[in-house]
């Protein structure tokens, strides 16, 4: 019985320590700067948003664009890219192989890809930027310049000059062609001509099929017609002898969508409710 009656006797002590401890010692022990705040985790939900992405790119065309091209299409909030492209060109090799991609990305995310220039988009660059949704440039850049060309160097003279004296041994017609320190021949100069006469072809025909639509504009109106494919055509070659245009004068003949700085294609972008950002996700606000 006393057992009995000590046991709650000891409860009750307890129960009037704690609250003692309560009232007064943690509110004093809180009080001192060594005591670490605990500080309650609260997780915010995460806001989704609707980011335009602006890539650039700079220097001679290359496969590696795509990479950053698809690391930046890849993102969940990312509802499309902006391709900043500063290049005269490249190779037509490697115009065709990223252009691939970029059509493969296109597809692979469903996910809008533009252009922009400020200084150059020319030659193979161009070729790429037809691959795009559309192709804007700042009122200070070149675009165009399509067209196709081939150096076969020929060093002969030179080496005769200085006193060189080569001997080749080789197997195969064509092993030797391209060889500088060799006359060409007029069978490998041919093919030289062939081979730049195909792939100009190939140019033309990439940059009217990808801006048929615009093209189609301009000649209907200059015919007061429904132009047919043979008078786009023809129109397309006109603009394509290698020249460059000034963003105005491209725009005028259908080789890009718009003329705006920068800045600008930020506030319509942000007027059309994206988030424009660099591709680690800082927002751009005025400048790249």
């Amino acid at each position: 019985m006393n057992n009995h009656i000590s046991r709650h006797w000891r409860a009750y002590t307890l129960s009037i320590l704690l609250v003692v401890l309560a009232i007064v010692i943690i509110p004093y022990i809180s009080a001192g700067v060594s005591v670490r705040n605990v500080v309650q985790r609260t997780f915010s939900p995460v806001i989704p948003t609707n980011d335009m992405v602006v890539v650039k790119v700079t220097g001679i065309i290359a496969q590696e664009w795509a990479i950053d091209l698809d690391q930046a299409l890849s993102r969940e909030n990312t509802k499309g890219v902006i391709l900043w492209i500063e290049s005269p060109g490249g190779s037509t090799t490697e115009a065709k192989l990223l252009s691939h991609y970029i059509n493969a990305l296109r597809y692979k995310y469903h996910k809008p890809i533009h252009i922009f220039s400020e200084y150059l988009l020319a030659s193979g660059a161009y070729w790429v930027a037809t691959y795009a949704d559309s192709i804007f440039a700042a009122p200070t850049a070149s675009v165009g310049s399509i067209g196709v060309y081939a150096v076969r160097g020929d060093r002969t003279a030179a080496d005769s000059i200085a006193g060189i004296k080569l001997f080749f041994f080789s197997m195969g017609e064509y092993k030797l062609w391209g060889a500088p320190n060799l006359p060409p021949s007029e069978r490998e100069l041919q093919s030289i001509a062939d081979g730049v006469f195909w792939a100009y072809i190939e140019f033309v025909t990439t940059v009217t099929y990808n801006r048929y639509d615009q093209f189609k504009a301009i000649t209907d109106k200059a015919c007061g017609c429904n132009a047919d494919t043979t008078t786009v055509v023809t129109y397309v070659r006109s603009l394509a002898e290698g020249n460059l245009y000034g963003a105005p004068n491209a725009f005028t003949a259908g080789l890009i969508d718009g003329v705006l700085y920068f800045d600008q294609l930020c506030t319509k972008l942000r007027e059309q409710g994206f988030t424009v950002r660099r591709p680690d996700g800082t927002v751009i606000d005025l400048l790249y």
